[in-house]
């Protein structure tokens, strides 16, 4: 991936790396979507993979102490 789409332009976005808020040649839209299943066609799948294990509860660990 490249440009808008670089691994390290989607961490900066999502503010997961260090960012210096500099500008970022290119153009980018807002898409709202109803549902996140309908933004799988619409990005990157590493991207949408990233943004759905967000919505994804943490696992759990049952301990039996």
């Amino acid at each position: 991936m490249s440009g808008l789409f670089s691994r390290e332009a989607l961490r900066t976005y999502l503010g997961l790396a260090d960012s210096d808020w500099g500008f970022i040649q290119g153009e980018a839209t807002l898409e709202v979507a109803e549902r996140l299943d309908d933004l799988r066609d619409r990005m990157p799948g590493e991207f949408y993979d990233l943004i759905a294990g967000l919505g994804r509860p943490p696992a759990v660990e049952d301990l039996d102490i």
